[in-house]
């Protein structure tokens, strides 16, 4: 403890005037021009003696005084990409899209108050901190085709609530996406047309710019100018099949593909009788009413 420092009024604790202070054992060279707390019940005891913690500026034989109650400070905030995705320079990271609850970096902080805890919060409901490292929320992702980049900002806050904010940001990577949502127009294909048009088929690829390429499993069909149809040459006949199932495959420039199977209906026509024949060939003179033979004929309906 310290002696109050004088000032030009009577000492209201002990009525005593006094113009120095004590440190140690030595008198000091110069007094104390004002304290923290001054005139504050409760920052003297009844000695008139206040702790150095409440002085603002003095000096002693040993040096000037400082105030030694330091505020608790965060510092140097930090986010450390990830090891499999490259940082951009500065305060950010990367975050691949498509990947739920991927981890984006390893935050790190310094705290100059030894043994101090570290807390972090974000300010952005999709992310989370987990042991020291910023991820996206389980079974969160993120969309590059929707947002290529975002900022996050952290708060590292120590045990005695003192905080620190960043703003990091965050790039989302783009990779290849398979094309998805194959459909086809049309579901039928009348009987005995060959080379007919079935539909036209269409798909969604994500990635901007990116070309499509359709293949059948069944090589009697083909994809021309993205209908699908049967080959030159090629008819169906109801009589003989009256459906069948045909597997589509969407392929992007990348390789990456989504296949989709849609059942066609070969549809029944009216077709007219063929192979109509007698057989016999001759009659009788004189044969009132004889038959000549018997008639047959096909009719494939």
């Amino acid at each position: 403890m310290v002696d109050k420092p004088g000032s030009d009024k009577p000492n209201k604790q002990n009525d005593v005037q006094d113009d120095s202070f004590t440190f140690g054992d030595e008198q000091s060279t110069k007094k104390v021009g004002a304290w923290d707390g001054e005139n504050v019940p409760g920052t003297m005891d009844d000695a008139g003696h206040m702790s150095l913690a409440n002085l603002h500026y003095g000096a002693t034989p040993e040096g000037e005084f400082t105030k030694s109650a330091e505020t608790p400070e965060q510092t140097d905030l930090n986010l450390t990409a990830d090891a499999a995705v490259a940082a951009e320079e500065g305060n950010g990271s990367a975050v691949v899209e498509n990947e739920a609850g991927a981890v984006v970096a390893t935050l790190s902080s310094f705290d100059p108050d030894a043994g101090d805890a570290i807390t972090y919060t974000v300010s952005d409901e999709r992310f989370e901190v987990v042991d020291g490292e910023l991820r996206l929320v389980e079974g969160v992702s993120l969309d590059h085709e929707a947002v290529e980049t975002l900022d996050v900002t952290v708060t590292a806050t120590d045990g005695e609530g003192v905080s620190t904010d960043e703003i990091f940001t965050i790039d989302v990577v783009d990779v290849n996406e398979a094309p998805s949502d194959l459909a086809l127009d049309g579901s039928s294909v009348a009987e005995n047309e060959a080379g007919a048009v079935v539909g036209t088929l269409t798909s969604f690829d994500p990635d901007a710019g990116d070309s499509v390429i359709y293949s059948v499993s069944d090589e009697r069909f083909e994809v021309v100018d993205g209908e699908l149809r049967l080959a030159d040459g090629v008819s169906f006949d109801h009589e003989d099949i009256d459906s069948l199932d045909v597997t589509v495959t969407a392929t992007d420039s990348e390789g990456l593909s989504t296949t989709e199977t849609f059942t066609i209906d070969v549809l029944d026509v009216n077709e007219a009788p063929s192979d109509l024949a007698l057989d016999g060939s001759s009659v009788s003179e004189n044969d009132t009413g004889a038959v000549v033979g018997t008639l047959t004929s096909f009719d494939p309906d």
